[in-house]
Formats: structure tokens, C-alpha cells, sequence
């Protein structure tokens, strides 16, 4: 399970320390994560069934390894889903880009 953690998070390996911590992985950031780095993490892992354990210094996130009811269970399925929902977003940025130029030569 941690193996498969890692390899979900791979862009992320140099910011993060993930251990076994029994029931769950642990994934702590090692330094200060800005904002959108902190967004497209939280999101990676809130794919793997995960959350986030808001405590101070401590604070870090949990990934349980027995599945979760209703939830991906699996972490390529997870992957999978996080990639789709990924590129629905940027289609429908890209729409939006796309008419926001339209409406602008219409108006030159």
C-alpha cells in the first residue's frame, strides 16, 4: 500500500515523508506547501480515500488502507478518476478562454 502511495504522488516526493503508520499511510509535508501545490496534493489524495488532519505542526494527511464504502478503492482506478476530473476542469476552462476571446473580438 505505501508503495502504491508513493507512486501516486511521485511529483510531490521531495515535499513530502510518507510512512506506515499501522491502519494508515501518513503523507507530512516537509517544508511549508503553497497554496496550489497544497490544492493539487489534497486533491491526489483525497482520491485515495484520503483527508487531511489539521494539527498544528503535526498536521498531515491520512490514508486509510482498508477501503472505504461508497469509495475508489483502488489507487490506478483512483489515478484514473483523478486524471478525468483533471482534464473536465481544463476543458471547461478552455471553453471559457475560448469565449472570453470570442466576446473580446467582437468587441474591437
Amino acid at each position: 500500500m505505501i508503495e502504491a502511495v508513493r507512486k501516486a504522488l511521485a511529483d510531490h516526493e521531495k515535499d513530502l515523508t510518507i510512512t506506515d503508520e499501522g491502519a494508515y499511510i501518513k503523507v507530512k509535508s516537509n517544508h511549508f506547501l503553497d497554496k496550489p501545490t497544497f490544492s493539487i496534493l489534497a486533491s491526489q489524495i483525497r482520491q485515495l480515500n484520503g483527508e487531511y488532519i489539521s494539527a498544528g505542526k503535526d498536521s498531515h494527511f491520512r490514508i486509510p488502507k482498508t477501503p472505504q464504502s461508497n469509495k475508489v478503492t483502488s489507487t490506478k482506478d483512483a489515478v484514473i478518476a483523478g486524471l478525468k476530473t483533471e482534464a473536465d476542469e481544463l476543458e471547461a476552462v478552455s471553453k471559457t478562454l475560448r469565449r472570453m476571446a470570442t466576446d473580446l473580438e467582437k468587441e474591437q
